[in-house]
């Protein structure tokens, strides 16, 4: 049989199999965005197949041979304390941009699945397709995620030295025991290049990988579309489990921004999961506490003053009660090369930093119109995630744009602040977002515009 007619029936049992399998229930409320996720997860293993395959075939050429052949006579692998990335060549970073188009469209299909199955359940018809830039953002997030890098605000991949797992530094890592074995049993050139074809050609790392990331893919699309439609809350449903699923499932409803005990922010926690997660809206929310405000499960009420929110434990805090007018710089143009242009929304951007706001062209001293008390602290990644989400359910409920590029901003203006800043110690390059338009039309006569 030709490959391709194999390929394709390998495909379709995986989608049986997947099918016959036991599911949340929650995945049964939309049969046929279950059947999507299903088909994108055999179609992301079936790919993967195909991309290992053809790795272990290109893998021999990014090995040092003759390097190799220097280290074959040691026949103790205890005595292997050389630096086995002198047999590598670089040219296997290629490896990464390849991988990563391979995952994509399986991946940006189980988001799609994902986002229009709670539009479906919770009949909120927001609209997301495969060509939403949310959606699009969602999988190149992931799958930049699988090969150990970042997304920039413009699109670009870049390395992330903070990533927590990648399939491309596992598969590394892989090679350099497979080279270390071959050294160890003093093996030749075509036996070496043979079991290291074999190590990295295993099937079922491709299936692990599949069915591990189609789940969260899906549920990345399907949390996003909630934090779009104004869900305030989730409920995490495990399936026969005793694990860690089984703990989240027992943290019963969490707000929709916060994690799981297993910290994650949907399923899956682990390969082969097939827990299911459920959108709680406000009104749902409310019944189920009669006697327990938002503001206590760290939410702020639509209207409440910036002052209130605070006095009533919100996470954010002001940077401090000064009003004294800030000294700060601004630098003319943006910096293309920065991934946190932008980072809060369409605001006007200064710093505190003269070197900083040099990164962003010829610097100006400026006095800002307000003090710290007027400006708002994004303290760490978790309150800024927390942030992004209550942007939009603002906006959602004010029927404004839920874009984040406007709704961050507004957002920061009715807490009744000012301006927002995420210090150097979780982004060197954010800065301050002045956002209220008086003080940024103050700021641009400053500067002769």
């Amino acid at each position: 049989m030709h490959q391709h007619a194999v390929l394709e029936e390998y495909e379709k049992l995986g989608a049986v199999i997947r099918a016959a399998e036991d599911w949340s229930k929650q995945y049964d409320k939309d049969t046929e965005s279950k059947a999507k996720l299903i088909k994108a997860e055999a179609k992301l293993e079936r790919a993967l197949v195909v991309y290992f395959k053809e790795f272990s075939e290109r893998a021999p050429r990014y090995i040092n041979w003759l390097q190799y052949a220097s280290r074959r006579p040691i026949i103790q692998a205890d005595d292997l304390e050389f630096d086995i990335d002198i047999l590598i060549n670089d040219e296997i970073g290629n490896e990464d941009g390849i991988l990563i188009n391979t995952m994509y469209d399986p991946i940006s299909d189980a988001v799609v699945a994902g986002a229009q199955a709670g539009e479906r359940i919770y009949s909120q018809p927001i609209g997301l397709t495969k060509t939403s830039s949310t959606v699009q953002n969602i999988a190149r997030n992931q799958v930049a995620k699988l090969v150990g890098k970042s997304v920039t605000q413009d699109g670009r991949f870049i390395d992330n030295p903070k990533a927590e797992y990648s399939i491309t530094k596992k598969t590394r890592d892989d090679i350099r025991q497979s080279l270390r074995t071959s050294i160890g049993l003093g093996e030749d050139q075509a036996t070496a290049a043979a079991r290291l074809q074999n190590t990295i050609k295993n099937p079922r790392r491709a299936e692990i990988i599949a069915r591990t990331e189609a789940v969260n893919a899906y549920g990345g699309g399907l949390l996003e579309m909630g934090r779009q439609s104004g869900a305030v809350a989730k409920e995490w449903q495990a399936v026969n489990t005793k694990d860690i699923c089984a703990t989240n499932e027992n943290a019963g409803m969490i707000p929709i921004t916060d994690e799981f005990p297993s910290g994650h922010q949907a399923p899956g926690a682990h390969p082969n999961c097939r827990c299911g997660l459920r959108l709680v809206y406000e009104e749902e929310y409310r019944q189920a506490h009669p006697f327990k405000s938002l503001n206590q499960e760290g939410f702020i009420e639509l209207g409440a003053p910036a002052n209130e929110a605070i006095a009533k434990g919100r996470k954010y805090h002001a940077v401090g009660r000064s009003s004294d007018p800030l000294s700060v710089f601004h630098g003319e143009g943006k910096n293309s090369n920065s991934p946190y242009t932008d980072i809060l929304g369409n605001s006007f951007y200064v710093a505190r930093d003269k070197k900083l706001a040099a990164e962003f062209g010829k610097t100006t001293k400026l006095k800002l119109p307000f003090g710290e008390k007027d400006v708002l602290l994004i303290a760490d990644d978790q309150q800024y995630s927390q942030l992004i989400g209550d942007s939009i359910r603002f906006a959602v409920a004010t029927k404004a744009d839920p874009n984040t590029t406007f709704a961050i901003p507004n957002y920061i203006n009715h807490l009744g602040y000012k301006a927002a800043e995420i210090p150097a110690s979780v982004d060197p390059m954010a800065g301050i977002a002045v956002t209220n338009p008086e003080a940024i039309a103050t700021i641009v006569k400053q500067l002769g515009k």
